[in-house]
């Protein structure tokens, strides 16, 4: 494929749900980006774990295309990933960035995911965050995703009226449009 789609949305708006179900029913290739943040459970998926030494290497052998920090923790990708994917969850800091800095032969295309606070707050509740992280996320977001939308290529709207299926299928039909 000869494209890279971002999917960008506030913590809790069904990213990395969408991203799961279309590389494990579409065989659609997810970016696994680079953290030095450890592991929330055992069996996260969804970036490679990596100490400080580790990060020093790759940033110096490597051609980083994304990159962010959050909470004192680093976030990235190279360019070798983003040319051996179809997908990458990202956050709007560093979906700017890869459109500033990746020169490869992939288009970019930012699909924003949309969902209200409220439904937001209550999917991070159930997939285990505490209250006070899911506020202070929430406040971050706010802050984070300012006027963003307006610059993404497509917006699906993933609240909870519309079920994850028909939300990851209206993203595939999009994408469907740069196979």
């Amino acid at each position: 494929m000869k494209t890279i789609f971002c999917f960008v949305g506030k913590s809790g708006s069904g990213k990395t749900s969408i991203a799961n179900f279309l590389e494990e029913h579409y065989n659609k290739k997810q970016l696994q980006s680079y953290t030095t943040r450890p592991k929330r459970t055992d069996d996260e998926t969804g970036h490679i774990f990596i100490d400080e030494d580790e990060y020093q290497t790759i940033i110096d052998t490597e051609v980083v295309v994304a990159f962010d920090e959050y909470n004192g923790y680093k976030y990235f990708a190279t360019k070798e990933q983003i040319d051996n994917s179809d997908i990458y969850v990202v956050n709007p800091i560093g979906a700017t960035k890869l459109q500033k800095l990746y020169h490869g032969e992939k288009k970019i295309i930012t699909i924003y995911l949309d969902c209200s606070t409220i439904e937001r707050f209550m999917r991070m509740k159930q997939r285990g965050n505490s209250t006070m992280d899911a506020i202070k996320r929430i406040v971050y977001d706010y802050k984070d995703f300012k006027e963003f939308k307006k610059y993404c290529n497509y917006i699906v709207n993933n609240n909870y009226k519309q079920s994850i299926c028909s939300a990851t299928a209206e993203v595939y039909k999009f994408m469907q449009k740069f196979d």
